[in-house]
């Protein structure tokens, strides 16, 4: 994961999957409502049905007002993971508290409730670095009847003018850790501020991010503020010489039709993992928009085009990105429901092995008003 995909938005808006009177079975309702505005060839058979099961322990609510999924461009199979936003107060926050109070006090659920509480406190210093909190269920790669714990990434609070590059940008790694279950480790801390050492100046680290159960024990940090020919010499200073040639040759790829790309790194006790990404966002650039909310087909097209050319995404998930950006009507006793679909950005993850592209995408509900 990555960059957040969803509004820094707060709602009370109604939601389709929001039901008053009898309570249909758990995923009926995301089942029957968003079904026929998600394609096929983005979701559907196992991937569809693992979704609906990890959605079913879900309040109807939040997932009705704020969906996100992250979809594997360059796969046959149809299959996305989740993402939710947990924002202090709204049932799906409640639901993680109540859970993690239920679960064994070491447990990962037990410390997500923790983080949960804390950050909801009004006098919480937390919001002073933190402006978000995600959740992304791996489950694209997980088997059926299992669901690992969720990743949690943790959107770092900015200045709205950046100033001089501060080396020493400080970071909620020990919330993050907490969030996930981990002591503070000391050697994560200590890579995380070589990696900010090695950055140019203007490059911030923008979000923040980890995974309960993976190993080894690493801290994604995606940087905003590196231009393409700066990357390079970023991967050198951190001895990632190896890395640079496969970067720089997708960077040039890519340069005329997206001149923005953000790195996504992670970093473990031991320094940098194999795993390099790069986020590229397409449309005007405003570090205060989600770009999901302000982008539309014409500006994913050409990205997506070049993606196909390269062999880096199917035909077929081209056409289901192109299918999926849209504004869609659903019609509720209640009234109409507007569906507003967009792409936040793209990744683009390189290895040794290759390049393996995905999609992050962003659903939202709304009551239309007289």
């Amino acid at each position: 994961m990555t960059s957040n995909p969803f509004p820094s938005v707060e709602t009370a808006e109604p939601s389709p999957l929001s039901t008053s009177g009898a309570r249909r079975a758990p995923g009926t309702v995301l089942a029957e409502v968003l079904r026929p505005l998600i394609p096929r060839a983005l979701l559907d058979g196992p991937g569809w049905d693992r979704l609906l099961s990890c959605a079913a322990e879900l309040p109807d609510a939040g997932l009705g007002t704020l969906l996100g999924c992250e979809f594997r461009l360059g796969e046959d199979t149809p299959a996305a993971d989740l993402f939710v936003v947990v924002r202090p107060g709204s049932p799906i926050t409640r639901h993680f508290i109540r859970r993690g109070e239920a679960a064994p006090p070491g447990s990962e659920a037990a410390a997500l409730a923790r983080y949960l509480v804390r950050i909801g406190q009004a006098d919480s210093a937390l919001h002073g670095c933190i402006a978000g909190t995600m959740l992304e269920y791996d489950l694209a790669e997980t088997p059926a009847g299992r669901r690992p714990e969720p990743g949690v990434f943790l959107k770092v609070r900015l200045a709205e003018e950046p100033g001089p590059h501060d080396r020493a940008q400080p970071l909620p790694i020990a919330a993050l850790a907490g969030a996930v279950g981990w002591a503070d480790d000391g050697e994560v801390r200590r890579s995380v501020a070589r990696v900010l050492a090695a950055l140019p100046p203007g490059g911030r680290v923008a979000h923040i991010g980890a995974f309960p159960n993976r190993a080894p024990r690493a801290v994604r940090l995606v940087v905003q503020g590196v231009g393409h020919d700066e990357i390079a010499g970023v991967l050198e200073r951190l001895d990632r010489r190896g890395s640079v040639r496969a970067v720089t040759e997708v960077l040039a790829d890519l340069g005329e039709v997206l001149p923005r790309v953000w790195l996504s790194v992670d970093v473990a006790a031991a320094g940098l993992l194999p795993r390099l990404g790069l986020e590229l966002h397409a449309g005007s650039w405003n570090n205060a928009q989600d770009k999901w909310l302000t982008t539309g087909r014409s500006d994913w097209r050409p990205v997506v085009e070049r993606l196909v050319h390269r062999g880096w995404c199917l035909a077929a998930k081209a056409q289901g990105l192109m299918e999926w950006c849209a504004l869609d009507k659903m019609y509720d006793r209640r009234g109409v429901f507007l569906v507003y679909k967009g792409l936040n950005h793209l990744k683009l993850t390189v290895t040794d092995a290759g390049v393996d592209a995905k999609a992050y995408a962003g659903m939202t509900c709304s009551l239309m008003r007289d």
